[in-house]
């Protein structure tokens, strides 16, 4: 993974370097160190950390799912029931929260490209006595990208809640479904609460990657 970031950020500054001046004069500074910098540091870490987390979440669940099925059948399938309704949420907040990221990405590029573009012409700032200005324009773009975070984290916090709201549920139908069944000496109490433990062990990867 580390390699793929050298030779990214490699090839991304040896391009820059071929661009035309017409490149240059379009876009401030602040937004092309963004692209450089920021977008190159999600990716590594997407490579060094995202890879190697979703095939240790993918292993888990893997694992969990034979403890739960060797433990009792009827009660694992009650615990996967809840898989294609979450999938259901997943598919409805996804593209939302994807767009409100790529919002979120876009106010930080103009927040940074002003920074950027403040500290380089600072000397012209004073010397024009723009300070006042240029502090009300810094604080509308502050405002602007909390506004827009805030909003991305209260949609990506809707997959958590949606994954902690369905595993009540299905722990009170794991709990009635058991109590039920123990009526006729089918599930030991032991049992439901072994599969209550494996329903929180198996619900927290899928969440994790999520």
């Amino acid at each position: 993974s580390q390699s793929i970031i050298y030779e990214i950020r490699r090839d991304l500054f040896a391009h820059l370097q071929k661009l035309p001046f017409s490149y240059y004069d379009s876009r401030p500074a602040g937004k092309i160190l963004v692209r450089v910098i920021n977008y190159v540091n999600s990716v590594a870490d997407m490579l060094s950390n995202g890879i190697i987390n979703s095939i240790l979440e993918f292993i888990n669940l893997a694992v969990i799912l034979v403890f739960m099925f060797t433990t009792s059948v009827t009660l694992s399938w009650i615990i996967l029931a809840r898989l294609p309704v979450f999938i259901a949420v997943l598919l409805i907040i996804k593209p939302r929260q994807r767009r409100a990221w790529q919002v979120q990405s876009n106010k930080n590029s103009n927040f940074n490209a002003y920074l950027a573009e403040s500290i380089d012409g600072v000397r012209v700032t004073q010397l024009f006595a723009r300070q006042e200005v240029n502090i009300s324009i810094m604080s509308r773009l502050v405002q602007e990208w909390r506004k827009v975070w805030l909003k991305a984290v209260y949609i990506s916090n809707w997959v958590w809640f949606s994954a902690e709201t369905l595993t009540q549920i299905v722990l009170s139908l794991l709990y009635i479904v058991g109590v039920y069944y123990m009526g006729g000496q089918v599930v030991q109490p032991g049992v439901i609460v072994a599969m209550a433990g494996y329903l929180y062990r198996f619900w927290q990867p899928i969440t994790n990657l999520a």
